[in-house]
C-alpha cells in the first residue's frame, strides 16, 4: 500500500508559564548565532504557535534573565513546550495532553549562567 510522501505541517506551541518574560530565538545550526529578525518576546502566560514542516529540524534558544535553554525539535505531530519544561524539570517531560519524549524528536539542553 503506497504512503503519502508530501510534506505536511505541524504546530509547535511555546508557552511562557513562568512569572518572568522570556525570549525565543531561532538559531542557525547548532550554535548561538541568531537568524535575523527571528526573536519573539513572550510575557508571562503568553504563548505562540509556530508552523513547522514535519520531520524538519528546528533549533531554538529560550532565554530568561541569566538562564538559557537550547531546544532542538524534529517532530511529526503537534506538540506543546513550556518554559518550565525547558528550565525546571530535570528529566524532559512535556505538558499533559500532548506527550512526547526526547526519543520522539525533542531535545532540551539547559544552561544557566
Amino acid at each position: 500500500m503506497p504512503t503519502c510522501t508530501l510534506p505536511f505541517e505541524i504546530l509547535l506551541e511555546f508557552v511562557n508559564d513562568t512569572e518572568e518574560s522570556s525570549t525565543l530565538h531561532l538559531t542557525r545550526g547548532g550554535d548561538d548565532t541568531f537568524s535575523a529578525n527571528a526573536t519573539i518576546l513572550l510575557q508571562p502566560s503568553e504563548s505562540i504557535s509556530l508552523v513547522l514542516n514535519a520531520g524538519s529540524i528546528y533549533q531554538y534558544i529560550l532565554k530568561q534573565k541569566n538562564r538559557k535553554g537550547h531546544v532542538s525539535v524534529r517532530v511529526w505531530k503537534d506538540v506543546r513546550i513550556t518554559a518550565t519544561d525547558v528550565f525546571v524539570r530535570k528529566t524532559y517531560n512535556l505538558s499533559p495532553g500532548m506527550p512526547a519524549l526526547p526519543s520522539q524528536g525533542i531535545t532540551v539542553v539547559c544552561q544557566t549562567g
